[in-house]
Formats: C-alpha cells, structure tokens, sequence
C-alpha cells in the first residue's frame, strides 16, 4: 500500500473510553485518529517496506452496560512501496528467435520477472520498429500471463521488430521496461541449388551442388524417389544438410533400382525455396562374387555312372547370377561342362560317365554375378573315378507259359555281358511275389544255360532272377516272367483228439480234432469210422473246409475196438491220413435220478409230480402201460414229457383229494432211453427193475 495507510476500526455496538494509544502498531506510526460511538479511524505511516501490524486488545472500551470489548483479530497489510525487477523478453513462443516467416503474427514470451513483497499482478507489452519503441502496438495489458501474441498485423519484410514488457506488482509499482533482441521478418524464399548432379557409385549414390550465394540459408533439403518426376513431401525427404555442405552420400539405395533426386535450400526463417532440376542414379555392381567349392573334395572316389553332387557357397555384394561347371581327368586335360544353373541352388548334379577311369580328376565352377562380374575356384585336390558300371543280363528262357512241378528240373538260358569283363553268373529261385529268392547255383561267367530242381513251393507267380557279376564287383540281375510252379507236395494231418483207448457212452458227444497243413491248403476234410477193424468204413463227415475240429455222437454200436479215421487232401488231389484205434463205445441204462416232490406228503395245492432220468428218454415210451398212477380218490392224472430237461410230467390239473394216497409203478420193460435201452429201475448198471 501506498504512504500512509487509512484504517477504520468498527465496534458491533456503541462504546466509550477508544483512543488512539488502545491501538497497537508495528512498522507504523498512528496519525489522525477520530470517531466516536462504534465508528473509529486513523492513518497509519509504514516505517519501511514490508507487513504492518494491527492490534486492539481486549478492555479498552466499554459500552452503555459497562462491559469491556473482547480483543480484536490482528489486522495484517504489506506495505509495498519497490518497483518489481524486469526480467527477459523472447521473441517467439518459446527460446528467443532471430528470424520469422510469417507476416501477420508477432509472438513473445519473458521470464524472469520478480517482485518479493506485494507479487506481480499483471504486465504490459509494446512493439515497435526501433528497441523499446511502440510503433506497431502501444503499451496493452497482457494480464498476468508470461506470453503474448499480436495477430492481424501487415509486417515489411526484412524489418526487425523489438517486443517490450513491464511488470505492475499489486501495490501499483511499475518495474523497468525490458525489450527483446528484435525479430527480423523474412518472407522472401531462397532460389534453387544449381549444378546438382548424382553420380552412381557400387553401393551409394554420391551427390553435389553448388552453394547457394544467398547469406541466410540454414539447410539444404535433399528428397528421393523411385519414380521420376515425383513431387516433394515428407515421405520423400530423406536428409537435411548444413548450410556448409555441398555433397551428400546416399548409402539407402538397392542395387538396380533408380532413384531420382531433389533438393531446395532453407533460409534461416524457415522459408524453403524451389526444388533444383531433377537428378537419377542407381547403385552399380562391380564387385565380383565370390566362390569356394565344397565338394567334391580331395580324396574322394566315384563310379562310373555314379551321381555326384557338386556343391558350393557363394556369395555376392548385390544378387547372384548363374553358376557353371566343368570336370577334367588330369591337368593335360581340358576342362569338359557339366552344367549351368543360378548360382544362389550352390550344387550341381553330375553323372560321371563311364568312358574313363581316372585318379587325377578334378572340378572347376565359374560364378557370376547380375552385373556380369565374374570368378571361379577349382577344387583343391583330385579324386578318383572307378569303374562301376554293371554288367547286362537278359533272360530267355523260361517265359511265362511254362509250368512244373515241384522237385522237377526247370530249364534256365540267358545272354550277359560287360564293358570291362564278366566274372560270374549266379541262379535264384523265388515262389513268392514278394521276391524272396534262394540261390540255387553259380556259374562261370561264359554259361548261357542251366537247369535246377524246383523246390518246394507251389506258385503262380514264380521267378527266376540272375544276378551278373563282372570282375570290378558290379552286379546287374534279371529276373524272368513270372511262371507256374504245380503243387507236388501233399498235406499231413494228425487227430489230436481222441486218444487211443478213450471211452465215450453212446449218443454222447465225441469232438474230433485235428490238426492240418499243406504247402498251399488243406481244402477238404473226411471223417470215417470202422468197427471191423478197417474192413469197412463207414462215413461220419465229408469235405469239411474251414476248421479243424468235429463234433459226433458216439454211435449206438457197443465195441471196444472202434477206429476213427481222418483224411486231409488239397486241391489237387494230394492227401494224407491220420488213425485212431482201440476206441471203446459202451451203452448207459437211464436211471431216475430226482422226484419232485420227494415221496411222502404231497401238498394239495401240487399239481405236477415230476420224475427227471439221468439220459435222454425215447418219448413213445412216456405211456400209462408203462407209468402206472393208482389212488383211492383222485382222477387219473396227464403224462407229459419234456425232452430238454429229460422229465416226465405228471399233472393233474384238478390237483389231487385230500387225505388221498397216490402211488406211481414205473415199468423197466417198457420205459427206453432214445437209444433204445430199458430202463435200470433198481440202480445196479444193467436194464430192468421197475420203480
């Protein structure tokens, strides 16, 4: 505040007894006090710069009631009688500029400004054409803001203008103008480089101009393209050079592709000028590939007609080209081509011919690149060629119309021969497809025929294979059309079951089981039986295919010398048979063996007494001759018989009378198993005795 300070003191109610020495101040003295009832003033004189302090304390004042004033709140104020401190202005909007290209915007920013007692409220700013003038904007309020702009203006080229500041602090102290530097309008573009040129290099493009003879250039702007006549943008700048630099090395160029370039030059106010006249150049090749063999190495060893990879690793600066070999048998011979292929496959594929053997050979590849610079590496070393051509063979003989059979002699012939000589003939015979062969005999290499027992085997689809050999080791085989050889071999079969001395009671079931084989197969089965000692056979099963196992009831004809016979045969007829003797077929009389319910008390509510026999019951013989049901009172009951169960049913369906006695005669002279055998009624193994 400015000197001296006016202060009012206001009591909520009408006192007496206030004076001046009841205020207490500090950094002030007290001057002009006045007022009476609740209303109060007086002037206070700051002693120097900085907070004035008021203070009324309590009692110092009563009112009408005679009840003294509470003490007041402190009443603080700065006094503030120093100019703030001026800092510095920028031209621009941020670090201070020299140079601008715009024409109707001016831009300042300052910092620095200070003032330590009351603080800077707001500053004002000026500009004008000479420093600290304000020709072009007089003294404006920026508020209390550190930047301003002033648009809408009609700057001259190549005038500076000088933006001023001042700071006006909250006691209404104005500090000193600071003004910047001045910015120098410039909207004038520089012209384009001159005598811009590109020169093609191996992997760069170097380019060249002349300075431009203007002072204010700052850069230079060099654009690229692969299409000619492209326009400038910032995709297609691809470097800025000092205003110094008069040349510039393009090494993000690929080989065979054209680039077209541009450039401009910028002043120091940013203004960029025309682009130059359009240039080209592309990054040329002139390093030749280079190349080192792989294999084949030194030491090796081929055959004639052999497949040999070559192999290589090249490489180059831009792309590969094509790549050819050559092989030679000693260093008196030329080199002969092999073949031609791009370089980047690096193997070649050779087939050594087999018109020389050699043990000097050795290998030469040429490689070249796409711009026709070439290069070339003969293998370190030689190696060998050997001979390994095999022999020919031809069979003539036999041809697909013959046949033989099994363990007779088939005729062989054949022609063979060699580029170097034949050493030996060797004779296979296979019965299978699968080309599974056995050596039957070898001869020397001037045979042209033979004969050898066909062994066992029967096929249509038999061979023969003969194998050349010629005396470096090489084999070469033939092998014949496929020929029929005919079964000669029979089959064998042998019963497994039953044995020699076996029992089985007539009507039961006695399983035949066999065992079969036969080079091809066993198609057919028959089973035959003799009671007479092999006299007479008779049949039991006849072509059984498929199985080697046979089930046969015992026949109803007792004997201790039963012989079973089972003869195995294959397609053509060939069989063989297997025997056994001394088999005993006994009869068995059919016994009771259960009565439900048991004998004794029967209940009323039965209807059913059941009579189960140990064997099969011949159901002609199930009649009341033969089962005799007596009782007192009851009706004659139903006779049934259940084959499955080997039971006989007696029902009466009325049920039985009480108190009654039923009684049941069971006749062994009438009652018979299916096989016709009585009864054993009294259980001691033979027939007869009733029940």
């Amino acid at each position: 505040n400015k000197n001296p300070i006016p202060i009012k003191v206001q009591f909520d109610r009408d006192v007496t007894g206030f004076i001046s020495s009841d205020v207490t101040l500090a950094n002030a003295s007290i001057s002009n006090f006045a007022g009476s009832g609740s209303d109060y003033t007086f002037d206070a004189t700051p002693s120097a710069d900085g907070n004035v302090t008021v203070d009324i304390a309590s009692g110092v004042a009563k009112d009408s009631d005679n009840i003294d004033n509470i003490k007041a709140d402190q009443f603080s104020i700065v006094s503030d009688r120093t100019n703030p401190i001026a800092g510095t202005v920028n031209d621009g909007t941020g670090n201070d500029i020299d140079i601008q290209n715009t024409s109707s915007t001016l831009n300042a920013n300052w910092t620095d400004y200070s003032d330590a007692l009351s603080g800077i409220a707001s500053y004002e700013w000026a500009i004008g054409t000479s420093s600290g003038g304000t020709e072009i904007l007089d003294w404006t309020n920026a508020g209390n803001t550190t930047s301003a702009s002033k648009s809408n203006l009609n700057l001259i080229n190549a005038q500076t203008y000088y933006i001023s500041v001042r700071a006006i602090d909250r006691a209404g102290n104005t500090s000193a103008v600071a003004t910047s530097d001045g910015v120098k309008a410039d909207f004038s573009s520089p012209s384009a480089p001159t005598d811009f040129v590109a020169t093609s290099n191996d992997g760069s493009i170097t380019l060249k101009w002349t300075k431009n003879t203007e002072s204010d250039i700052a850069s230079y702007k060099i654009y690229r393209s692969t299409e000619s006549g492209f326009s400038l943008s910032s995709d297609s700048l691809i470097y800025s050079a000092s205003a110094t630099d008069t040349q510039y090395v393009d090494k993000e160029v690929v080989y065979g592709v054209t680039n077209y370039y541009k450039m401009t030059a910028t002043d120091l106010a940013g203004n960029e000028g025309t682009a130059s006249s359009e240039v080209n150049g592309r990054s040329i090749d002139t390093t030749p590939p280079t190349v080192s063999i792989s294999a084949p190495a030194n030491g090796n060893s081929f055959g004639t007609e052999d497949k040999v990879s070559i192999t290589w690793t090249a490489s180059d600066n831009w792309k590969l080209s094509w790549a050819k070999s050559y092989y030679r048998y000693s260093s008196n011979d030329q080199f002969v081509f092999i073949d031609s292929s791009d370089a980047s496959l690096e193997q070649h594929d050779w087939q050594v011919p087999d018109s020389t053997i050699s043990t000097t050979c050795d290998i030469l590849l040429i490689v070249s690149d796409i711009e026709s610079n070439t290069t070339q590496d003969t293998m370190s070393g030689v190696f060998t060629i050997i001979d390994n051509t095999p022999p020919t063979i031809s069979i003539s003989k036999p041809t697909s119309d013959y046949s033989v059979k099994e363990y007779k002699y088939i005729d062989v012939d054949w022609t063979s021969s060699d580029n170097i000589g034949m050493d030996s003939i060797n004779i296979y015979h296979s019965s299978s497809q699968n080309g599974t062969y056995s050596l039957q005999k070898s001869l020397s290499s001037d045979s042209t025929s033979t004969n050898y027992a066909v062994p066992f085997g029967v096929s249509e689809k038999a061979s023969v294979k003969l194998v050349a050999v010629d005396k470096s080791g090489n084999t070469k085989e033939a092998i014949s059309t496929y020929f029929t050889v005919i079964d000669n071999t029979p089959p064998t079969v042998t019963i497994t079951s039953p044995k020699q001395n076996d029992q089985f009671e007539i009507g039961t079931v006695l399983n035949v089981n066999w065992t079969g084989s036969d080079n091809v197969a066993v198609t057919s089965v028959d089973i035959n039986y003799s009671t007479d000692g092999g006299g007479v056979w008779q049949e039991t099963a006849k072509n059984i295919n498929g199985t080697e196992t046979y089930q046969w009831l015992a026949p109803n004809f007792p004997t201790d010398s039963l012989i079973i016979q089972v003869i195995a045969s294959d397609a053509v007829g060939l069989s063989d048979t297997s025997k056994i003797n001394n088999i005993r077929i006994y009869p068995v009389y059919p016994k009771i063996v259960q009565i439900d319910p048991e004998p004794g008390s029967l209940r009323w509510l039965h209807e059913d007494i059941s009579v189960t026999f140990s064997r099969a019951m011949d159901s002609t013989t199930i009649v009341k001759q033969n089962i005799v049901v007596s009782s007192q009172y009851s009706s004659q009951p139903e006779l049934l018989y259940n084959s499955s169960d080997k039971k006989l049913i007696i029902r009466n369906t009325n049920g039985y009378v009480s108190l009654d006695t039923i009684k049941i005669d069971l006749k062994s002279s009438g009652l018979k198993s299916i096989f016709g055998y009585l009864m054993d009624g009294n259980g001691d193994g033979t027939a007869g005795g009733d029940s």
